[in-house]
């Protein structure tokens, strides 16, 4: 234990991914910058040694913080006894059923999640929260959200991929599930000497702004990611080819090409363009012919 480092007389774990927010300027801009009401409820993901569950405090009506390591919880149980606007969750973020929160005590709008989030569990975290599962079956439903947006730092090439526009290197399937689910926005960058241990690289803080209703009218939700996975692991074919390789007819493909030019690359595409072909591919061929 010599080796390890220490913070605030704990050790530092790495298995944990902690890399712990020291710079209290970036703590206050990302305060500012999250738009926190004195009627919110905030899930704080990774409450580390209570820096910013502190700060949100001050700010909203309830704050439930989760922490996977134990002695961190003890800290925090220690540090902030006896308030009641705080709930200390020990445990994964990834394991937390959040019906068990007890949210219906707030409107939609009033719920957000925050958090310093470890980087090698960042998708994970984003996919949880968007509602990965039900969202790539049925589309944007109101009724399946449990937040209204979420406010995290994670790696800034990351953060990049989150935000970026087609046709960059950074476009991938991460940008269109985060931009088809939410109006994304890159918040602040923050440098890495601003943690304790500093990790190896930078940081960005972004939102993601859950959307309420589709705005490009997919009719197949299975179709549309299917051709999203489809174009983005085949990066360097053309659209037609990535479409055979995600198992579309030929028979389709041909119906399909007098209306689009199937001889660009896919990762070019907008999600107005994934959609408008996935509305056409998702057509009954026996219509079509």
């Amino acid at each position: 234990m010599r080796n390890n480092k220490r913070f605030n007389n704990l050790v530092v774990r790495k298995r944990f991914g902690q890399n712990f927010l020291i710079n209290k300027e970036i703590l206050e801009q990302i305060i500012e910058k999250s738009d926190l009401a004195p009627d919110q409820f905030i899930l704080e993901i990774g409450a580390g040694h209570g820096a910013l569950t502190e700060k949100l405090l001050e700010k909203v009506e309830h704050v439930t913080s989760v922490e996977i390591d134990r002695d961190l919880v003890a800290s925090l149980t220690e540090k902030f006894k006896g308030n009641e606007k705080l709930d200390i969750v020990s445990g994964d973020i990834l394991d937390l059923d959040f019906n068990s929160l007890n949210l219906e005590k707030y409107s939609l709008e009033r719920r957000k999640v925050i958090g310093n989030i470890p980087y090698y569990i960042t998708t994970p975290i984003i996919m949880k929260v968007i509602g990965e599962i039900n969202l790539k079956k049925h589309g944007i439903s109101h009724t399946n959200q449990q937040f209204s947006e979420l406010i995290i730092m994670l790696q800034k090439e990351v953060g990049e991929r989150v935000v970026a526009k087609p046709g960059t290197k950074a476009y991938g399937a991460l940008s269109v599930i985060c931009q088809y689910a939410c109006h994304v926005k890159s918040l602040l960058i923050v440098d890495r000497s601003s943690f304790y241990p500093a990790p190896s690289v930078d940081s960005m803080v972004i939102s993601l702004k859950l959307k309420t209703e589709d705005e490009h009218q997919i009719n197949s939700p299975p179709t549309f990611w299917k051709i999203v996975h489809g174009v983005f692991t085949s990066r360097r074919k053309t659209l037609k080819n990535s479409l055979k390789i995600s198992g579309f007819s030929d028979d389709l493909i041909n119906i399909i090409e007098k209306d689009f030019n199937l001889g660009i690359r896919g990762e070019t595409m907008s999600l107005a363009d994934f959609a408008k072909l996935s509305n056409a591919l998702s057509i009954d061929v026996a219509d079509k012919v």
